[in-house]
């Protein structure tokens, strides 16, 4: 029985160092690409926040109640409705939810984010929590809507071109037009002969 009870805490103290190198790997990677981890208590209806959850939203953990409530009046107005939709539809239909959202943090700045997220289930198969990442993409927002900013531009400046180059080209052949008009009379000896200083 002593080996047996050897090996069980040998596996159990591998399967423990197991876990807490995969936990410091996740972390790390959490940590590298400012992802926001959180944790919905659906009975309680109470959210828990790691510390970049707090950055994202710019509150500290003394600022925020960690009740759902709050949370939701953090996200945009033209934007809680979809999200509030879309949470509701991973609760009842798909089990995942997936969102982008805008943050209106306290200071009044505006954040754009990204949500995906899993519904855990209990025993009873009935949901009992949300667990999910949040991502800060303001930047890609911003260099999108930049893109698309030049782009627009672009189309302008090449449409003011091609106006200018029609109007550049008429406005060279309107008077061409006389001086060809001219020379073509004169070579057909229209208006009569040419003489020697003409040719």
């Amino acid at each position: 029985i002593d080996r047996h009870v050897d090996i069980l805490e040998q596996r159990v103290a591998e399967r423990t160092a197991e876990i807490e190198s995969t936990r410091q790997r996740l972390e790390l990677a959490v940590n590298a690409g400012e992802i926001g981890v959180w944790d919905v208590n659906l009975k309680e209806n109470k959210v828990v926040w790691d510390k970049n959850m707090h950055l994202i939203h710019g509150t500290s953990p003394d600022d925020f109640d960690n009740s759902f409530d709050a949370w939701w009046q953090m996200i945009h107005p033209q934007d809680v409705k979809q999200s509030q939709q879309r949470f509701q539809e991973a609760l009842e239909l798909t089990g995942l939810f997936e969102d982008e959202h805008r943050v209106l943090r306290p200071d009044g700045s505006v954040r754009h984010v990204t949500a995906n997220a899993v519904v855990l289930y209990g025993a009873d198969h009935k949901t009992e929590r949300m667990i999910g990442v949040n991502v800060d993409v303001t930047e890609r927002v911003q260099i999108e809507e930049a893109m698309q900013l030049a782009n627009a531009e672009m189309k302008r400046a090449l449409r003011v071109k091609d106006e200018f180059l029609a109007n550049m080209s008429h406005e060279l052949r309107t008077p061409l037009n006389a001086v060809i008009g001219i020379s073509e009379s004169l070579l057909e000896q229209t208006i009569g002969a040419l003489n020697e200083k003409q040719q």
